[in-house]
């Protein structure tokens, strides 16, 4: 569910949370529940067996996607320097077109 688009302000802080060489044009962030037992084939998790992940932050640009997932029931701050040293950010996965890796980020 979408809650919302992320200020102008934010997207410097959100193309570092994600890695990305330059700050994104947009980003949204969402409301989900992804249960800490579910797991891919391998047994992986997306915010380990005993947290719920409960926010993705999204970036979406020409050939690549960028995810961000966040556990903890409130809205996560998107201040880098806030994310950086907390514990509820779960992981971060880009996800770039076949054919386009040397573009991406």
């Amino acid at each position: 569910m979408l809650v919302r688009d992320v200020d102008t302000q934010h997207l410097e802080d959100v193309g570092k949370i994600l890695d990305r060489l330059r700050p994104p044009s947009s980003a949204r962030l969402y409301g989900t529940l992804i249960s800490g037992r579910s797991s891919f084939l391998n047994g992986n998790t997306i915010c380990g067996q005993k947290a719920d992940a409960r926010w993705i932050l999204a970036v979406s640009e020409k050939d690549e996607l960028s995810l961000a997932f966040f556990s903890g029931s409130r809205e996560p701050n998107l201040d880098y320097k806030v994310v950086n040293v907390g514990d509820y950010l779960c992981g971060t996965f880009a996800y770039v077109a076949p054919g386009n890796a040397d573009k991406a980020r």
